[in-house]
């Protein structure tokens, strides 16, 4: 017996398969930054909200240096917050992975909105 994982009404009334197809083709169009961090480059960090440190007088944001790039979208910092000493961040996402948490991207960088649901198309 076939376990089915959605049910057509859960779906809008698309079948399973064509749902599935279209995932695929989504997720086969990288929204992922592919772009490999260097250990010594300057990054822009973007701090969590309650990150006091990282936000000194009242920055959204500040400079950081790549210590160890895990992968294209996960590296390690030296954070250096304009007042105070470098703090150690690990497992940074880029934007394009985490834009929600404290996330880093390149300088200059423009990036859109990772979500894009209009990749997804629904009959």
């Amino acid at each position: 017996m076939k376990q089915e994982f959605f049910s057509r009404q859960d779906l809008g009334g698309v079948d399973e398969t064509e749902f599935l197809q279209s995932l695929k083709e989504a997720n086969s169009k990288s929204q992922f930054n592919e772009r490999m961090p260097k250990i010594g480059e300057i990054v822009i960090f973007y701090p969590n909200p309650d990150d006091s440190v990282s936000r000194s007088n009242g920055a959204d944001f500040c400079a950081a240096i790549v210590t160890r790039a895990w992968s294209s979208v996960c590296i390690n910092l030296k954070v250096i917050p304009d007042h105070g000493p470098m703090q150690d961040r690990g497992s940074v996402s880029h934007y394009s992975a985490n834009p929600a948490g404290y996330h880093f991207k390149f300088h200059n960088e423009v990036y859109p909105d990772p979500v894009n649901f209009k990749d997804v198309v629904f009959k």
